[in-house]
């Protein structure tokens, strides 16, 4: 038993007593094929302290399948959807499908009577948001302290210069944090229950809208850079972070400086150059592979085959998949040109850069290395991928070191933190310059937060 066991074991406080509030803050990291959640405590005895949400009843997984389905006139979210995926239809990429239907590589699945994609990926977030609150509740208890929850959804940064998009998920935020209240959205809700408590939720809320958005619904590149800036492994320098996730590419250009503090070299600044985010990704590519593998009758069929698939392609699909690429690694081509307009000197950009991939796509090194070669000049000529390392604040729930793939958790990490901890960047229009620092005003419970 560790130390820290032995402390939550251990409290003081009688039973019989009123217990404290404690500030907690999860970041809902939205992913089109997978979620991830991670929870800021902001009472802990050590200073804050953020811990990754795992779901104990799928062999503690953390990587939460960003699907539904609908069978005998019910729902089912996550694992529990996936785990039917052989006997009915299931509904993936629905964040997509609500951004750019226009544009959406998924399975085209008919949607339940009645529900559109939009009210389905609110009862997902509003899932993801139970999965977040029990796991609030069961760390909260090892205090004798009741969780005061306040959640951030992370949206790429693209879909936020796009006031419709802007709008359209920070509705989606409200509603999913209000819905959560009503419903239990642990695995299985009827189709009439979800249908009515939507529309009770969206009149509740017609005609208003936050004073601060931020605090529902934050830029996905923006909460990536927190993590740079407290990871021991990252030093100074310019770095670029591209996250191919399944429906959207994003990529961003930054640099951390450094001042000597007693002889000792300490990251203090960050600029933020820019970012892109569009689709194709991760399955666009699927996509293709679908279309030359015999029997797949899916994207499912294809997730996680990706790089044997690849290998056999015929030349036909060779050439398709070359298409898609170029399109993702062109996200990262515009992003650069944004941040080349913040400083236009070649010399300031020529082989100096390392690059963070994230996302699942960028575990296929198709992708990597198509990537790797659209900026090859801005890149380090040696060892041009950057390792993120682990911020020590980021751990399991029982504060012991982390035993999961850091790469899937920088989003979520950044968006368990309160406003002032993270640069204060919304949309590519309002990219500055940022030191973190403390939060400028002290709004610490989900009351406080959400009382606008």
């Amino acid at each position: 038993m560790t130390k820290l066991r032995r402390f939550l074991s251990f409290g003081t406080a009688p039973e019989q007593t009123k217990r404290e509030s404690r500030p907690l803050r999860l970041g809902v990291d939205y992913g089109t094929s997978r979620s991830k959640l991670v929870i800021t405590d902001y009472g802990a005895v050590d200073g804050e302290r953020s811990f990754v949400v795992r779901h104990p009843e799928y062999g503690d997984e953390y990587r939460i399948p960003s699907s539904i389905c609908a069978i005998e006139d019910s729902l089912r979210f996550g694992f529990t959807a996936e785990a039917l995926a052989d006997r009915v239809p299931v509904y993936r990429s629905l964040k997509m499908l609500c951004a750019y239907p226009d544009r959406f590589y998924g399975d085209h699945v008919p949607l339940p009577s009645g529900l559109s994609a939009r009210d389905l990926a609110t009862l997902y977030v509003g899932h993801l948001i139970h999965i977040g609150r029990d796991a609030a509740v069961r760390y909260a208890n090892q205090f004798r302290a009741e969780p005061s929850l306040s959640v951030t959804l992370g949206v790429p940064m693209a879909q936020l210069d796009d006031k419709r998009l802007h709008k359209m998920f920070v509705n989606i935020a409200r509603e999913a944090f209000e819905l959560e209240k009503r419903l239990n959205l642990h695995s299985t809700i009827s189709v009439l229950d979800a249908t009515n408590a939507l529309a009770e939720v969206r009149s509740e809320l017609d005609g208003t809208y936050p004073k601060q958005p931020r605090d529902w619904v934050r830029s996905e590149a923006e909460a990536a850079l927190f993590w740079a800036q407290r990871s021991p492994d990252i030093g100074y320098g310019r770095f670029a972070c591209v996250d191919v996730g399944a429906g959207t590419t994003s990529a961003s250009w930054f640099h951390i400086s450094a001042t000597r503090t007693g002889g000792v070299l300490v990251n203090d600044r960050l600029s933020f150059y820019g970012a892109a985010c569009a689709p194709p990704a991760c399955d666009a590519v699927d996509q293709v592979l679908a279309k030359h593998m015999d029997g797949a009758t899916n994207l499912g069929d294809i997730r996680e085959r990706e790089i044997q698939l690849i290998k056999n392609l015929p030349d036909e699909g060779k050439d398709a998949l070359a298409d898609v690429l170029s399109k993702i690694a062109r996200v990262f081509g515009d992003a650069s040109v944004h941040a080349f307009e913040k400083e236009k000197s070649r010399l300031a950009w020529k082989h100096i850069g390392c690059v963070f991939f994230l996302g699942g796509g960028t575990k296929l090194p198709a992708v990597r290395n198509r990537l790797i070669e659209q900026k090859c000049d801005w890149l380090r000529r040696s060892d041009p991928i950057a390792n993120p390392g682990v911020p020590t604040d980021l751990t399991e729930e029982d504060g012991t070191e982390l035993r999961a793939d850091p790469t899937f958790l920088l989003v979520a990490y950044g968006l368990a933190r309160r406003l002032g901890d993270v640069p204060d960047t919304f949309t590519p229009g309002q990219i500055d310059d940022y030191t973190p620092g403390r939060p400028t005003r002290d709004r610490t419970s989900s009351d406080d937060l959400y009382s606008d």
